[in-house]
């Protein structure tokens, strides 16, 4: 329970608090994922940690706005080999957000290109 309340925090701070930061002056960059929550299928959305270079200098972050699919540990290795596609503030590029929705491009006024849908169908659209 405790760490329900944790990670509803995060995630509000992350959405109501960082996320405009970022957008006021951002720079986008490529970044991997490299750890899921292990109760990722069992949870409304997944902690995902993510790692990306900017200037040179490497940058691990989570996210708890990342939503599982079925059958998302079997495919772990996999979705952990990809480039995605990173916002992080141009001031203070710690505060990042990694962009896999179509709704997450939109809302930073990327465009969604095939490749992102690619990745995006096969292994975070859930329906």
């Amino acid at each position: 329970m405790y760490s329900d309340w944790i990670s509803d925090w995060v995630l509000l701070y992350t959405i109501y608090i960082e996320a405009p930061q970022i957008k006021k002056d951002f720079s986008i960059t490529t970044g991997t994922i490299y750890e899921f929550d292990e109760e990722a299928n069992d949870r409304e959305n997944t902690y995902t940690r993510y790692k990306y270079v900017v200037d040179g200098k490497e940058y691990e972050r989570g996210s708890y706005d990342m939503e599982p699919c079925e059958g998302m540990r079997e495919n772990r290795t996999e979705i952990m080999s990809l480039q995605y596609t990173v916002a992080y503030n141009n001031d203070d590029p710690q505060k990042s957000r990694i962009l896999v929705s179509p709704k997450q491009f939109e809302e930073y006024g990327i465009p969604f290109k095939d490749s992102h849908q690619t990745i995006y169908m096969e292994f975070w659209f859930c329906k």
